[in-house]
């Protein structure tokens, strides 16, 4: 039987709704298993296209709340450029 065992519900005031994801998973941390990935030979296409979402994410959030953080903002918005130049059929 290939079933799930373990259920849980999610609600919207749970400690894990409410915890920015951008900082489970740093750039830094997605950049590497991508960079992993291509050293071994591997099609890395989904990993780029789940990437691109996460700076999408990091992008929004940034606006949404204001970023202080000037250098990262520029470097997600420059990251999705490149990403539309070179990477065909992601678009931002």
């Amino acid at each position: 039987m290939n079933a799930g065992l373990y259920m849980y519900r999610q609600r919207p005031d749970s400690l894990s709704a409410r915890q920015n994801s951008t900082k489970i998973f740093t750039l830094a941390a997605v950049e590497k298993w991508i960079a992993t990935l291509a050293l071994l030979g591997l099609d890395v296409a989904p990993e780029i296209e789940a990437y691109r979402l996460r700076l999408l994410s990091h992008r929004s959030k940034m606006e949404l709340h204001d970023a202080q953080d000037v250098v990262t903002y520029k470097t997600v918005c420059h990251t999705l450029k490149m990403l539309d130049k070179y990477c065909p059929g992601a678009k931002s």
